[in-house]
C-alpha cells in the first residue's frame, strides 16, 4: 500500500528529525542522512565533529539529490 507506506516513512524522518533535534542538529540534511544511512552512524559523525564532510560521498549526493528535488517540487 503506496499511501500506508509514505505515513510510515514521514514519521519516520519526523522521528529522526525530532532525535537530532535533540541533539542540537534540526537541519533537514542531517534527517534525511539519518534515514539513508542510520541514526546510529550519522551520529557517530557528528560525535566525532566531522560534520558533514565526514559523511561519506554517496550519502552526500542522497541528501543533495532530495533536497534539488524537494526545491524543484511546484515549479
Amino acid at each position: 500500500d503506496g499511501y500506508a507506506n509514505v505515513r510510515v516513512g514521514a514519521a519516520y524522518l519526523a522521528y529522526l528529525r525530532g532525535k537530532l533535534s535533540q541533539d542540537g542538529h534540526p537541519e533537514d540534511a542531517w534527517a534525511l542522512a539519518a534515514y539513508n544511512w542510520g541514526l546510529k552512524n550519522v551520529r557517530g559523525v557528528l560525535a566525532g565533529g566531522q560534520g558533514w564532510d565526514g559523511l561519506p560521498k554517496k550519502q552526500q549526493q542522497y541528501v543533495t539529490d532530495i533536497l534539488n528535488l524537494a526545491g524543484s517540487i511546484g515549479e
